[in-house]
């Protein structure tokens, strides 16, 4: 790795962003496979997000949230999905995006 490492720093911009990409792509996760290892889904998607590169989990999550524009989805899953995304932010975070949505105060944390 250290090689690897030294030999990027050599490299000129565009081709560090080259030997960049491929390392990201070689090192990947890959796609989830069709068949799950366990059989538990849940299980094996967090196993799957543990190998991922954070550009494999950024776009197949987003590829999964578009999806859920034209598919049937359950409210409780829809709810799950945005209290993972909500988690993953901090404290500023969470008040920058109160101070947007919802710039009166009015919101309690409390589902109705």
């Amino acid at each position: 790795m250290l090689q690897l490492l030294s030999s990027i720093r050599v490299c000129g911009g565009d081709d560090a962003v080259q030997v960049m990409a491929w390392v990201l792509d070689e090192l990947g996760a890959g796609i989830p496979e069709a068949d799950t290892l366990t059989g538990r889904i849940r299980e094996d998607a967090a196993w799957w997000a543990d190998l991922a590169t954070p550009h494999e989990v950024e776009a197949y999550v987003a590829a999964g949230l578009r999806r859920i524009e034209r598919t049937a989805f359950c409210e409780a899953a829809r709810k799950r999905i945005f209290a993972a995304i909500w988690e993953s932010f901090g404290d500023a975070d969470r008040k920058a995006f109160l101070g947007r949505v919802d710039p009166a105060g009015r919101f309690t944390g409390r589902g109705r």
